[in-house]
C-alpha cells in the first residue's frame, strides 16, 4: 500500500518536475542568444570589421594575450565553441561584402532532444527571432504512463515525443 502511494505522488510529481527543467534549460538557451548578439554587437563596434566570421573569433585570448579580432575575449570557451549547457548553438556568417561581414544568424537546439529541450530558437542580425517545438504535442502524461515508466515499461510514451503523451 506505501509503495502504491510513492508511486501516484511520484506519477503526479515528476512529469511537472522534468517540464519544469526543460524550461529552465530552454530560458537558458534564450539568455545565450542575446548574450551571442550582444558579443557579435560588441565585437563589429570595437574592431570595425563587421561581425565576426564564427563563434571561435569571440572566445577568450590565449593566456597572457591581449584580445583581438581573433579571440576577441566576448565570449568563455565553450560558449565559443558552440556548447552552452544544454543546447548546441550555431553561428552562420552572412556574405563578405566590402571586406566585411554584415550580417549573421544563430540557431539554438537542443544537443540532446526530448532530454534537454523540445524547443529550438534562432536569430539574426536583422532582429529577426524564429522559435518551434521538436514534438507536434504536449499533452501531459497520464499517472499510469509516468508510474508505467519508472517501473521500466514503456506506458505509450516515448523519448522520441519528448516524454509526452500523443
Amino acid at each position: 500500500m506505501v509503495i502504491a502511494i510513492i508511486l501516484l505522488l511520484l506519477a503526479i510529481a515528476l512529469p511537472n518536475f522534468w517540464r519544469a527543467q526543460m524550461a529552465a534549460r530552454q530560458a537558458a538557451a534564450q539568455v545565450t542568444l542575446r548574450e551571442i548578439q550582444t558579443a557579435e554587437a560588441t565585437y563589429a563596434a570595437t574592431y570595425g570589421q563587421g561581425y565576426s566570421t564564427s563563434l571561435a573569433k569571440l572566445g577568450p585570448p590565449a593566456s597572457g594575450t591581449p584580445a583581438s579580432s581573433d579571440a576577441a575575449g566576448l565570449l568563455g570557451t565553450v560558449l565559443a565553441n558552440g556548447q552552452d549547457g544544454a543546447y548546441r548553438f550555431t553561428y552562420i556568417p552572412g556574405s563578405l561584402i566590402n571586406g566585411k561581414i554584415q550580417t549573421y544568424t544563430l540557431k539554438a537546439e537542443p544537443s540532446q532532444p526530448c532530454v534537454s529541450g523540445y524547443a529550438y530558437y534562432g536569430f539574426n542580425s536583422n532582429g529577426e527571432t524564429t522559435a518551434g517545438t521538436l514534438v507536434s504535442s504536449l499533452q501531459p502524461d497520464t499517472p499510469a504512463e509516468v508510474v508505467a515508466r519508472v517501473l521500466g515499461g514503456s506506458g505509450g510514451s516515448n523519448l522520441l515525443n519528448c516524454g509526452m503523451g500523443p
